[in-house]
């Protein structure tokens, strides 16, 4: 649902703001996606983050 989508990137973005740095390590162990923790690299663009992050979210929901 929008109301949930735009729930989760509002609490992406406030995340993003207090630990920007440790992006790549959050999601391989709150995803538990391994096989992305090479080939992501360490920063990724906001719209790339987003997508992952909601992906994440809406599978362990």
């Amino acid at each position: 649902p929008p109301d949930h989508f735009d729930l989760v990137l509002t609490k992406i973005k406030r995340y993003d703001q207090e630990c920007n740095a440790t992006r790549k390590k959050v999601i391989a162990t709150a995803y538990d996606l391994p096989q992305y923790t090479v080939k992501l690299p360490t920063e990724l663009d906001d719209a790339k983050w987003n997508n992952l992050r909601v992906l994440g979210a809406y599978q362990h929901k």
